[in-house]
């Protein structure tokens, strides 16, 4: 048993002020620095700081004794006494607010300071005298120690501490400003100067937290920064941190691979996710995941530059009774254009998708297309479906994703306006679509209630604003629209597109499939329409397929299997950098004709470990389709198939009663239709009344523009639909399996 007992423990300043947030040159720190020295003496007049130490055997309940079969302990209690918090909580029950913080944060920074010195004049001596290690420190209630581990520290310590420390009922030790924790000491360990490690602690907002920096230095093209990374962060984080755009469809869960980094210098050792995720070829170069390693002093980062040029769908059909425009709709009034030449009035139209973001820009007067613009949505570096953008958003900076966006459309509004020789004056309307996590985080909307049962918006209503409310860049003052939307999963730009295919005055039953991650489906005509989505997942937009990418010029877009080997065409006719959705849907579809693969989805014994070979891509490195691969086409396309079947069922029609088949979006608008029939993903009596909607979502963006009524059809669109919940559909798990299989 070692006692402790100094007479007096100093306090800095600096770190006081830092706790309280107090900055030199504001009213509160004029304030607190006049009373500093009065508050602090009487801290030291109150303060009774009083240590003991008393090393034994770790009890067998200890998760240190049952994970590490760690058994010595040294055991702690630090104390203050009673006074110095009576005197605080009295200060705050009269008023006496600021005096009170202050002596409360002055209190707090005197225990830690206790325990510092207790190791620094105590353990340490003990450990060396022994010829062991000791280990950082625990604190119940941290770093997954349970909090009742105090009343175990409290026990051993046993009378010593009799009527002078108690613990309450809810797991606080009385007097407050007490301590309770623990080391272990060991031969294994290593002792350190500290006896603290932050970057083991889950609490990230303590202000007591201190983390060191390394010193690395990134390389990205031409562009060399030495910079400072912390050591807790991943590579992922820290570079995001500080503004390296790195993509990380899974948003750093470790299974999209897709944030790969080329390291050199000081490197640690690869863990299991890494192996897994990539190639022995591929880590002999120094290829890591950013989402899996911690930076050391000295590594160096190669970013790759970002050179490929996304292919998004621009291309969009005008309703079918879309007619010369006359006028534009303002507020909830008509307003005639102004007579000042063909080029006076501009509209503008947009679709927020979740991975790539389409706008248009209009003359209202002549109906012409005067330029069109798009971009990969920028939030697509925090995950690659709209759950991972929620985790993103609610569980850390909620602001980051809404500042993306708005600051990219923007910039791409003022880019198409300069390029167009067009005045941020003469644009007077915009139009907007998109999916509901898109249009929340558009807003700056909390998105936390979408991803959790019921799936509850904010708002599902059309919004009437003016551009620079929302975007907040001082640039547009036109007024902006954004379309209504149905549900959490089905959003504006589901009734953008309906309200493009005319769905408030359709005779034949159709269907319309927008083949996005999210899987948007809708069954209808005039007298009804049932809605739904489903899960697709990313495989569609080439997330979580070993050589898979968006469609960026050099994606393979097509292939099939000749003479037993892969061929392929590619976006551009450029070299091949990887797979895209439409290719992967053609190359599965090849592959079963192949005998490859089964109805199961499994692949050959020869293909089974390593793959079929596609090709070499740009680099050089192999691209295969290996069995994940098909699994993860399996599980989309049998979300979007069991949906299809379930709106059909529900909508009391079969095959023969559907008139036409819409297939929107960017994936669906470049699909081989005999592909997606081949494996199953539409069914092959509908083959004869595809079509391909284009981007419908943009399409009817850009049809509002024009349309006095379109309103009041939206309205119409709105009052026919119907959600469809398919999670807790009965059929669907049956469905769900059934289609997993190539039929």
């Amino acid at each position: 048993m070692y006692f402790f007992s100094p007479h007096k423990i100093p306090v800095e300043k600096q770190i006081v002020l830092k706790l309280l947030d107090c900055k030199p040159g504001s009213n509160s720190f004029k304030i607190i620095d006049s009373i500093y020295e009065t508050v602090l003496n009487k801290a030291y007049s109150l303060a009774q700081p009083r240590g003991i130490i008393k090393t034994g055997e770790i009890p067998e309940d200890f998760n240190l004794r049952k994970k590490e079969n760690f058994r010595n302990g040294i055991f702690c209690l630090a104390t203050l006494g009673k006074d110095i918090s009576g005197e605080s909580s009295s200060l705050f029950s009269t008023g006496e607010y600021l005096e009170g913080l202050l002596l409360d944060t002055i209190a707090d920074q005197m225990l830690i300071n206790l325990t510092t010195a207790m190791y620094q004049e105590k353990i340490l001596p003990f450990v060396k005298e022994k010829e062991v290690g000791v280990s950082y420190c625990y604190i119940p209630g941290c770093q997954d120690v349970p909090i009742e581990y105090q009343k175990h520290i409290l026990y051993l310590i046993g009378s010593e501490v009799k009527n002078k420390l108690s613990i309450t009922e809810g797991m606080m030790l009385d007097p407050v400003k007490s301590t309770a924790y623990f080391y272990v000491f060991d031969k294994s360990l290593t002792t350190r100067k500290k006896d603290r490690d932050c970057r083991g602690c889950d609490m990230k907002d303590c202000k007591y937290r201190t983390v060191s920096g390394v010193g690395i230095t990134v390389i990205a093209g031409e562009k060399k920064t030495k910079t400072t990374l912390l050591k807790e962060m991943t590579l992922l984080e820290g570079l995001r941190e500080q503004g390296w755009g790195v993509e990380a469809y899974c948003n750093g869960a470790g299974y999209c691979g897709k944030c790969k980094v080329l390291l050199s210098g000081e490197v640690p050792e690869p863990g299991s996710t890494e192996k897994e995720m990539i190639s022995q070829e591929e880590l002999q170069k120094g290829i890591r995941l950013a989402c899996r390693v911690n930076p050391m002093d000295g590594m160096i980062i190669y970013l790759p530059e970002k050179a490929a040029v996304f292919q998004i769908e621009q291309g969009f059909k005008f309703r079918k009774d879309s007619r010369e425009p006359e006028l534009l709709i303002r507020s909830d009034s008509a307003v005639h254009i102004k007579e000042k030449g063909e080029d006076f009035a501009y509209g503008i139209a947009v679709d927020i998708g979740t991975t790539t973001v389409a706008i248009v820009l209009v003359n209202l007067k002549t109906g012409k297309t005067i330029g069109t613009s798009s971009f990969l949505n920028p939030q697509r570096e925090y995950g690659d479906d709209v759950i991972t953008r929620i985790q993103f958003a609610s569980a850390k900076d909620p602001d980051v994703l809404t500042k993306l966006i708005r600051e990219s459309l923007s910039r791409a509004i003022k880019e198409l306006s300069y390029v167009n020789s067009i005045g941020a004056e003469q644009i007077q309307k915009l139009t907007v679509a998109g999916n509901t996590t898109m249009i929340h985080l558009l807003l700056g909307l909390p998105v936390k209630s979408l991803a959790v049962s019921p799936f509850t918006p904010v708002t599902l209503d059309p919004v009437i604003s003016l551009a620079e409310d929302i975007l907040k860049d001082g640039f547009l003052s036109a007024e902006m629209r954004i379309f209504p939307g149905v549900s959490a999963y089905v959003g504006s730009d589901i009734v953008s597109g309906m309200y493009n295919r005319s769905f408030e005055c359709l005779d034949e039953v159709t269907l319309f499939i927008d083949m996005g991650t999210n899987g948007e489906i809708v069954i209808g005509n005039r007298e009804k329409i049932l809605c739904a989505a489903t899960a697709a997942g990313p495989a569609f937009e080439g997330a979580r397929i070993s050589c898979g990418v968006g469609s960026i010029t050099g994606a393979i877009s097509f292939a099939g299997i000749r003479k037993g080997k892969v061929w392929y065409s590619t976006i551009g006719q450029q070299p091949a950098l990887g797979l895209c959705g439409s290719g992967l849907v053609d190359l599965v579809a090849a592959c079963l004709d192949a005998g490859i693969i089964n109805k199961t989805g499994l692949m050959k014994p020869e293909y089974f470990e390593e793959g079929l070979l596609i090709g070499t891509d740009a680099d050089g490195n192999e691209m295969r389709l290996t069995q994940k691969d098909i699994r993860e086409l399996q599980l989309a396309k049998s979300a979007i198939r069991a949906g299809i079947e379930i709106l059909i069922k529900e909508f009391d029609v079969t095959y023969n009663d559907i008139g036409k088949v819409y297939l929107a979006g960017g994936f669906g608008n470049n699909i081989n239709a005999d592909s997606a029939v081949r494996i199953g993903l539409l069914p092959e009596k509908l083959k004869g009344c595809i079509e391909l909607a284009a981007n419908s979502s943009l399409g009817g963006a850009v049809d509002s523009l024009f349309h006095k009524e379109g309103k009041d059809k939206v309205a119409k669109i709105l009052e026919k639909v119907r959600y469809i919940e398919l999670s807790s559909n009965k059929d669907f798990n049956d469905y769900f399996a059934e289609y997993m299989l190539f039929l």
